[in-house]
């Protein structure tokens, strides 16, 4: 500021030059009268015409898109359209209009259009009156700007499209050049090749030796020199070495040019595919097609599919040939043609039924009288008609499954003829079973009861309903049941001799020991049809044994105390001997006649001592039966009877003779001993 006390400098007195001012203003802008639809340019500013490279004799006074026309070669460039609708908004609504980034191409002093982006703002210029005077276009180039963003965008792109080809589910490389250099490969190719990102840059063949030996590099030099792109499928590679399964690939390989008037293509653009599991899939389904029909040819049962309506015969396997007693010639012709035995029996109604409905039909047992050989014969089969469909849901087929019940059928009307027999049989068997005084019984496979017969039942005095029902654990003795029922299966098992003593409830209450005795029986076949046994009672039976074991117990007991009791006497006899030896005379001790005499007396002595252990030891043998039998030197034993009855023998002046060969030394005499078989 000018100080206080210096007056202000004067203002020239002539016109302000307002053109000339706007004129010289930075920036881009264009003066235009509001006449539509030429808009014609009244200023410009300098900036705007060094950028269009324009003069002002060019530009005033002329329609603003005769000055700037529209680019033809560039459809897509949107400026003079939008242009216009900015002035014409403007002048409408006098209101300021933004236009948004468009792309408006300039012609240069060569007469070529440049590709230009401009950011602009129309602004009316109102007079006194309020109407729209003047039409004010500020814009601005920001075509560097744009190309910038378009880089970047590219760029992103181009980021984008790396990142997707290196992220592929499938391989994919690009080979350059002749040496076809690995420029670029995703992780998947490095799968397939076995390597590492670190190969990048190196010749394919270096890296992958072993890959020529699959045919690799004639492939590659094929397509880069020709152009043409090969596609293989289902190409075996076995990179990764001998011992790893082979891998199936389906690939593309695509020559690419860096310009499109070369020859000769740059390089090889790669794409695999693994397809491994499809592969295997495909021939396990195959294989496992072939194990089918494998398994239809080969099947015991007849399969046959009829197509048209004649049901001409498509296929048939040999089961269902030999069924139909006919060879392969068959095959294409229609079946009433082939079988017309059939034609008057209900197999051709069902399949025609089949046809027309699309209904499976199925029939058990079907009994089918066929001439073979001149002679009928009769068959039975199960069979089915199950149709096959078109696409459209029609009937174009019926396959025809069956199987000979020829022999089943026979082996069970022999079954039925034998079960008949069976129950006569068994019939005739109660029959008699019921006249029996025993008691009878028969038993199943499981040990139930089966049938037991009349005097059974009078024993029990139930029917024989109820004894079906309850069984016969109901009146075994409670004791007894386990051991019973275990005895019995046993013998069932190893199909042996059943024999059990065991008590049983009577119908009056009381517990009879019975004898049960059983073997099994068998059908004609050699299977077991169960036990058969008979039942009596022994109870008065057990009742002696019992009284005649408690006799012998008795007499045992009367043994052993008399002979324990007679001991001490024989033992003082021999005491009395001795010592009657002891006070004799040696003169007369020792005479014949003595001697002689206390010799047998000592020998009465020891042979009553004997006799005594013998007793003892018999009490000990019943009683304990453990001791081990050993074989007796009879001779000795009638020796030492013979010597205990020699005074009895003396006394009646009698003779001993022997009842067997060889004779007694005693002579013979009418009495017989039961001891020693000798007649005395």
């Amino acid at each position: 500021m000018l100080p206080s006390s210096q007056p202000l400098p004067s203002v020239p007195d002539q016109p302000v030059d307002y053109q000339a001012a706007f004129e010289a203003l930075p920036g881009s802008f264009l003066l235009l009268a509001p006449n539509a639809p030429a808009y014609t340019v009244l200023a410009i500013s300098t900036d705007l015409l060094e950028l269009t490279a324009r003069t002002r004799q060019q530009v005033i006074g002329q329609s603003v898109f005769t000055v700037y026309p529209e680019n033809p070669d560039a459809p897509t460039a949107t400026g003079p359209s939008a242009l216009r609708a900015s002035l014409q908004n403007a002048a409408h609504t006098q209101q300021s209009d933004q236009m948004p980034v468009v792309r408006y191409d300039l012609r240069n002093a060569a007469g070529v259009f440049e590709p230009r982006y401009w950011s602009s703002l129309t602004k009316p210029l109102l007079d006194a009156a309020g109407q729209v005077q003047y039409l004010l276009h500020t814009t601005q180039d920001i075509t560097e700007q744009v190309r910038k963003q378009d880089q970047q965008r590219e760029l992103s792109k181009i980021e984008k499209t790396y990142g997707l080809f290196l992220q592929a589910p499938v391989a994919v490389c690009i080979l350059t050049g002749p040496e076809y250099t690995i420029e670029l490969a995703n992780d998947e190719m490095h799968r397939f090749w076995g390597t590492t990102p670190a190969v990048t840059g190196q010749p394919l063949f270096a890296a992958l030796p072993h890959a020529r030996e699959h045919g690799f590099a004639e492939l590659l030099d094929q397509v880069r020199k020709t152009g043409e792109s090969y596609f293989g499928t289902e190409y075996p590679v076995q990179f990764a070495g001998p011992e790893q399964p082979v891998q199936y690939y389906n690939f593309i390989y695509q020559a690419y040019f860096e310009n499109p008037t070369d020859a000769t293509a740059a390089g090889v653009f790669c794409v695999a595919h693994n397809v491994t599991a499809q592969v295997i899939a495909r021939q396990q389904v195959e294989e496992s097609e072939r194990q089918v029909r494998a398994l239809v040819d080969s099947a015991p049962f007849p399969i046959s599919v009829h197509v048209g309506q004649d049901l001409r015969i498509q296929s048939a396997n040999q089961a269902m040939l030999t069924a139909w007693g006919k060879g392969p010639a068959v095959l294409g012709r229609a079946f009433a043609e082939v079988l017309p035995e059939f034609e008057d029996q209900d197999v051709f109604f069902q399949m025609e039924q089949v046809f027309a409905t699309g209904q499976p039909f199925g029939v058990r047992n079907q009994q089918i009288e066929v001439v073979i050989g001149g002679a009928p014969q009769t068959f039975y089969y199960h069979y089915n008609f199950t149709p096959l469909y078109n696409p459209d849901g029609s009937v174009y087929g019926i396959v025809n499954t069956g199987a000979d019940v020829t022999d089943l059928m026979l082996a069970r009307q022999r079954i039925e003829k034998y079960a008949a027999e069976l129950e006569e049989s068994e019939e005739r068997f109660r029959i008699m079973a019921d006249a029996a005084p025993n008691h009878v019984w028969a038993v199943h496979p499981d040990s139930s009861i089966r049938y037991v017969n009349r005097a059974f039942l009078e024993f029990v005095g139930v029917s024989l309903e109820e004894y079906l029902r309850v069984g016969w654990a109901s009146y075994l003795y409670p004791e007894e049941l386990e051991h019973a029922q275990h005895i019995l299966t046993e013998a069932i098992s190893g199909q042996t001799i059943y024999r059990l003593e065991h008590r049983m409830r009577r119908h009056d209450g009381q517990y009879r020991w019975l004898l049960a005795q059983g073997a099994p029986s068998y059908y004609p076949n050699g299977e077991l049809y169960g036990y058969v046994g008979s039942a009596i009672d022994i109870t008065e039976l057990k009742q002696m044994n019992e009284q005649l074991v408690q006799t012998n117990n008795d007499l045992d007991n009367f043994v052993y105390t008399a002979s324990h009791d007679l001991k001490a006497p024989i033992h003082n006899i021999e005491g009395l001997l001795h010592a009657l030896l002891q006070t004799l005379p040696p003169e007369t001790r020792h005479s014949g006649q003595v001697q002689r005499l206390t010799d047998m007396m000592q020998e009465s002595v020891d042979r009553f001592t004997k006799t005594i252990a013998n007793l003892t030891d018999v009490v000990k043998l019943q009683k304990e039966n453990s001791e081990e039998a050993v074989l007796v030197e009879l001779a000795s034993v009638l020796q030492d009877v013979c010597l205990d009855l020699e005074p009895l023998r003396a006394a009646a002046a009698g003779q001993l003779q022997s009842r067997v060969p060889g004779g007694c030394l005693f002579g013979s005499r009418p009495k017989t001993c039961v001891l020693c078989c000798i007649t005395c």
